[in-house]
């Protein structure tokens, strides 16, 4: 049994205010947005693609991966009776993936520079990234132009609109509009739920009124309001959602006093409109305020643009050596320029001498696991998973060493647990091992790491500190190297000299390539940190930057959540005065499918997101593009078919085995 708590859901994220969004999508669909140049849309993510697919056809959602007559099909393939439908709902998805293609790969410069991409500053690259399955990639590109005003619409999880609101300088949130006329967008209903094993139906007294009193704090309305102001998820039932509604008026009411007698105290007063009484002059704090923040983006904005994964376009002189001198990123790719009245030149000096030469994620590994760049990978459609054919395999069960349970060995078993995830038969993902040896995950916990790297750059024993890192890494690597490899150098060997130093040289570049965005963000911190506010006479206050920054973010992000929640509970159309109508799905997207997690990197990263692929595309109109479109889904999902055809899991759970066990 399970219960749901939340609501989350995919919204229209907008760098207009309400009114001048709502004027604007009263005729829009997403389709003429995208033709306008105003907005680029994440369909290569399935979880943003599914509702432009499920809207023309809501049943179709199901026959993704499902068990047919004849065994596990899927739509995407040719031969299955769902397939012509499948292709007649790709059609208006793909209306929004099919321009941006055009432009990048197929616009010569001078069509570019005419094209309504081109006439706004927008770049081929600022929209060649918006294509990857890179999901911070495509954030950073898209929500860059947003925040630039050359672009004004994207589609944002609800989990990102304290994000959106601070990096792309959203405005207003939307429901999704229609892909185009008549067609809506039916996004996948998003939530979590608390699941309680069916067992405790036969348990003890003191057992189950144990989980009643837990289930009633979970579920209170004090519960659902502190959860909301952490991480502004929206209860799912009504009654609550109001109850959580009432209490955060309340609390944003306090919030926007102490805010307008902070506003006063630095003199930012007007006279009431109708009495001589005077009052915080809000907006034209809000714009000095911007203005006197502003050049401080220019120190970090670089930062949030840095993908640890790779680099395009490298022509390497050695290609199989992850350590070529044409793959390392040069400390020159780092250099900040002065900024007037800011950054000096003698900082601005000091701060380029400081960065370092870096490399990519999978050069390191590849360093790590003392092999090629060819070999660290799983196959080109699959770069993001390493080989397990590098693992030492088991003689007894056959299987890489990494999944056995061995007491005899408990080194092998924190591995196990961490890396063993995805297709175990096949190969693990990189980011996984980045986390083991570095204390990060690229895709998910960059944030916090350059926070802690930004510390520790700023602290007395800076250096010390980045040795200690350096160290220890060195130290974990070897240690699962060691641990769990098929071929690894002798000790007391000129190979295993050789291998230590190459591992020390490739965690150092990797190392450099957050630090060098940690000492800017600390250039930054140390600025802000030591620059006095003006007051409204332009004169210096008490308060520094850093103290104002941090009294207006919690201003705004009261009123982000408030947004978040409007838009979310929204019953009202755009003819209404509204903000459009929620509307889901019926089902969860997976349907209850073991098998589920393999559709999102058929679509995402060997699909519609990979770029190698999408550049090869050889089509010259957009028939063509949806032709092979359609033959890589097909390739993609009969191989996913036959295996799911040759495993004995299935795509539907057996409650009475799992009840059972």
């Amino acid at each position: 049994m399970s219960i749901r708590h939340n609501t989350e859901g995919i919204v229209l994220a907008s760098n207009l205010d309400t009114t001048e969004t709502r004027n604007d999508l009263k005729n829009a669909t997403l389709e003429k947005l995208v033709e306008e140049g105003k907005a680029l849309i994440n369909v290569q993510n399935w979880w943003f693609g599914n509702g432009s697919f499920a809207g023309i056809k809501p049943e179709l959602i199901k026959k993704v991966l499902y068990k047919s007559e004849n065994g596990i099909s899927s739509g995407w393939l040719k031969g299955d009776s769902n397939h012509s439908e499948f292709m007649n709902s790709l059609t208006p998805l793909l209306k929004l993936m099919y321009p941006i293609w055009n432009a990048v790969y197929k616009m010569s410069d001078a069509e570019f520079a005419g094209s309504v991409w081109g006439q706004k500053g927008i770049t081929k690259s600022d929209l060649k990234s918006s294509l990857s399955s890179d999901g911070n990639a495509v954030n950073n590109s898209v929500w860059s132009l947003m925040k630039d005003g050359k672009i004004n619409y994207s589609l944002v999880g609800s989990w990102d609109i304290l994000n959106v609101q601070k990096t792309a300088n959203a405005k207003s949130f939307f429901i999704v509009p229609e892909l185009r006329a008549n067609d809506p967008y039916l996004q996948a209903p998003g939530f979590w739920s608390y699941l309680i094993n069916v067992r405790n139906i036969q348990a003890v007294p003191d057992r189950k009124q144990a989980f009643k009193e837990f289930l009633k704090c979970v579920f209170s309305n004090d519960a659902y309001f502190e959860y909301f102001k952490s991480d502004a998820k929206v209860p799912f039932v009504k009654a609550a959602q109001e109850a959580v509604e009432a209490k955060q008026n309340v609390a944003a009411q306090a919030i926007r006093e102490e805010f307008r007698n902070f506003i006063k105290e630095l003199g930012w007063v007007k006279k009431d409109e109708g009495s001589d009484k005077e009052v915080a002059d809000v907006n034209s704090f809000l714009t000095e305020y911007k203005k006197s923040i502003q050049p401080y983006d220019v120190l970090t904005k670089y930062v949030n643009q840095q993908s640890t994964w790779g680099k395009d376009g490298y022509k390497a002189t050695d290609p199989q050596n992850p350590l070529d001198p044409s793959y390392i990123i040069s400390h020159d790719k780092w250099n900040q320029q002065p900024i007037e009245g800011i950054l000096s030149q003698e900082d601005t000096t000091k701060l380029n001498e400081s960065f370092g030469d870096g490399l990519p994620l999978k050069n390191a590994l590849a360093t790590i696991f003392n092999t090629t760049m060819s070999n660290i990978e799983l196959s080109p459609e699959r770069h993001w998973l390493i080989n397990n054919n590098l693992l030492r395999v088991d003689a007894k069960t056959n299987e890489p060493v990494y999944l056995m349970k061995d007491p005899e060995n408990p080194g092998l078993l924190k591995y196990r647990s961490i890396i063993n995830s995805g297709d175990k038969k096949e190969g693990f993902h990189m980011r996984l091992v980045e986390k083991l040896i570095f204390g990060v995950d690229g895709d998910n916990t960059k944030e916090a790491f350059l926070n802690r790297l930004t510390n520790i750059v700023r602290s007395d024993d800076a250096n010390q500190q980045i040795s200690a890192l350096i160290e220890k890494s060195v130290k974990d690597a070897k240690e699962f190297a060691q641990g769990v490899l098929k071929s690894f150098p002798k000790e007391n060997t000129p190979e295993y000299t050789t291998y230590q130093e190459n591992l020390k040289k490739a965690i150092t570049l990797y190392l450099n390539d957050y630090l060098n965005d940690a000492k800017i963000r600390a250039k930054g911190q140390e600025l802000l940190d030591g620059s006095p506010m003006l007051n409204a006479k332009g004169e210096a206050t008490k308060y520094t930057k850093v103290q104002v920054i941090d009294r207006y973010n919690e201003y705004d992000r009261t009123f982000a959540i408030n947004k978040l929640f409007d838009v979310l509970t929204s019953e009202k159309s755009l003819e209404d005065n509204g903000l459009g109508v929620f509307k889901t799905q019926e089902g969860i997207i997976n349907n209850y499918n073991p098998q589920y997690g393999d559709v999102w990197g058929a679509w995402n990263e060997q699909t519609m997101g990979n770029l190698e692929f999408l550049k090869d595309i050889q089509a010259n109109n957009e028939q063509e593009f949806k032709k092979a479109i359609e033959e890589k889904l097909n390739t993609q999902f009969k191989t996913l078919v036959e295996k799911v055809n040759k495993s004995d899991v299935g795509v539907t759970l057996d409650w009475g085995k799992i009840q059972s066990k």
